[in-house]
């Protein structure tokens, strides 16, 4: 996790299960920023992070062997059957999971001129570019080596790409160690990545966007920016973000049979000419429920690899409404903690009725708005043609122009 240091060459105590395993991340061209992404700072070899999407490859880089580091597809449909057919496997927290993963073949970037007759391989290699090059007089087109960097501005093109940059994957038979997603409401929000600024500035930029954030609230589960972590980092991570992860569920609860529902009856819907976009009740209840699925998705990462695992109850002074102990979550009791006592789990609200009700209620006020939107949309030309303004009285037409060919 985290900023890269290369791993010891041997590790003592291994389990038998884990040797010859993959474990999700690699190490990447980068910075950490301050919400926990590694991003590519262009700076190669200067400073590395863990990464789930890019690794350094190379002959004196980290990942210096063709089957060091690969890039494969996260999931997989079977079991293997070497291990009776099991997909996935847990042991002291320890979860590792197993199957015919996709992967992609690395791209040989020593000699561009092994890519001769395949394109897209060449345009793979930061080092190579494909094209033609006069050589002695003669015209040649092939696989050449270069000086700028065109794959790293590609990379950050916004154009689509084909999966795998039209290349073939082949599948593997694998074990995989996996790392998981931490939803922190607390994340902090990095500044543009903009190269052409100098220290200052980016300060500057900094903490201008950390005040944003300040001003913005909680980040939501799809503002997240941070790489997946290892079993370790997830749980000393979870600690400081499940009571930031309550908190919010707790305010959005109290939204959700409060505030939000006792204004139902107050949102106006948008209305064309009006300068008015309304209320978007949508996206209230489609923010509720974005935060309760990350709150479950914490829920199952705890109980698979820290089913013991318990923090804080309370926040700024604040006590949480969450579980207290996991007897009574398994009875879908949901009790709450009285007292700043330290909570078991995560209290999602997804038996609660009022949060239940208030989803619905919100969701029904906005399907309305979408009917009276559809119906003004319907009328949409004979209200252009109502309040269109009439033609001035003495207003006359422009003279028609005549044109005559030359003679």
């Amino acid at each position: 996790d985290g900023v890269y240091h290369a791993p010891p060459i041997l590790v003592k105590g291994m389990p038998r299960r884990l040797r010859g395993s993959y474990e999700v991340g690699c190490p990447a061209r980068g910075t950490l920023t301050g919400s926990g992404a590694c991003r590519d700072d262009g700076h190669k070899g200067k400073n590395l992070c863990w990464s789930t999407n890019r690794f350094e490859g190379g002959e004196r880089e980290p990942c210096n062997s063709e089957d060091k580091c690969l890039c494969i597809r996260s999931n997989t449909a079977n079991g293997l059957m070497s291990q009776k057919d099991k997909s996935s496997e847990v042991k002291n927290g320890v979860e590792v999971k197993y199957g015919n993963y996709m992967v992609q073949d690395p791209p040989k970037c020593d000699d561009c001129r092994q890519h001769d007759l395949h394109e897209k391989d060449c345009r793979e290699c930061d080092n190579c570019e494909y094209g033609q090059r006069t050589v002695a007089g003669e015209a040649y087109t092939g696989c050449w080596h270069k000086d700028n960097n065109e794959r790293a501005a590609r990379a950050e093109a916004k154009k689509g790409r084909p999966f795998l940059h039209g290349m073939e994957p082949h599948f593997r038979d694998m074990a995989v160690i996996p790392h998981y997603p931490m939803w922190d409401p607390g994340e902090k929000q990095d500044p543009p990545n903009d190269d052409t600024l100098d220290e200052a500035e980016a300060a500057a930029q900094q903490e201008l966007a950390e005040e944003v954030a300040m001003n913005e609230g909680a980040r939501m589960p799809y503002q997240l920016r941070a790489e997946v972590l290892s079993r370790k980092g997830w749980i000393d991570k979870y600690q400081e973000a499940a009571p930031r992860v309550q908190l919010v569920m707790d305010e959005l609860h109290e939204k959700l049979v409060g505030e939000w529902q006792h204004d139902l009856g107050k949102y106006k819907c948008w209305e064309r000419h009006s300068g008015d976009g309304g209320t978007d009740v949508v996206a209230k209840a489609e923010k509720a429920l974005a935060a309760q699925r990350a709150c479950q998705q914490m829920q199952d990462i705890a109980r698979t690899i820290a089913p013991k695992t318990s923090f804080p109850g309370k926040v700024h002074d604040v006590k949480l409404r969450c579980i207290k102990d996991s007897a009574e979550a398994a009875a879908s009791k949901a009790k709450v903690v009285a007292e700043a006592e330290p909570c078991a789990q995560l209290n999602c609200y997804v038996f609660d009725p009022g949060w239940k009700k208030g989803i619905e209620d919100l969701q029904a006020a906005g399907d309305k708005c979408e009917v009276q939107v559809q119906s003004a949309a319907m009328e949409m030309p004979k209200f252009e043609k109502e309040t269109s303004p009439p033609p001035a009285v003495n207003e006359e037409a422009p003279p028609e122009v005549s044109i005559k060919a030359a003679d």
